[in-house]
């Protein structure tokens, strides 16, 4: 099983993403998934999502990536806008809000992680699963700024 890192919110801030990047290696993981907000905040925009983009680091698109009025090369703008909501991989949902595909407030606030961790239809490979039907597994989401926050439920025991 591969030891993933997950990262989020970096919001340009290029240090900050070096250090961390510092303690990834440190940690030995085996690969690293970002749960996007890569821009708006530092002044490294740019700097921040090529370096994701050309480092095919997997990647979700935050809030702040789709909604911004930075001036952003054409090359990064077209990146992040091309970054997809959820990704679901094996029993794992990476997202930056939640999988679900119209959000309104009360939804962000209060959405039932037990609906996107039920199993699978019979007969169901899982090879064709959407984000929002995954299996027993994992859901990694973030844009709250609370370390932890983003792990709701592992193996099906709620963390």
């Amino acid at each position: 099983m591969d030891k993933i890192a997950i990262i989020s919110d970096i919001h340009g801030n290029w240090a900050g993403l070096q250090a961390v990047l510092a303690d990834i290696e440190g940690c030995r993981c085996d690969r690293i998934v970002c749960l996007g907000d890569l821009v708006d905040g530092g002044n490294f925009n740019d700097e921040v999502v090529r370096f994701v983009r050309d480092n095919q680091i997997v990647c979700v698109r935050g809030n702040h990536d789709e909604f911004n009025d930075l001036d952003l090369a054409e090359d990064v703008r077209s990146f992040l806008m091309q970054l997809p909501e959820s990704v679901a991989e094996d029993d794992a949902v990476y997202t930056h809000i939640s999988p679900r595909k119209k959000k309104n407030k009360a939804q962000l606030l209060f959405w039932e992680v037990s609906i996107l961790l039920e199993s699978p239809a019979s007969g169901d490979s899982g090879r064709d699963r959407s984000p929002q039907r995954v299996g027993t597994g994992c859901l990694h989401r973030q844009h709250r700024h609370v370390a932890g926050s983003n792990v709701h439920c592992c193996a099906g025991v709620e963390l």
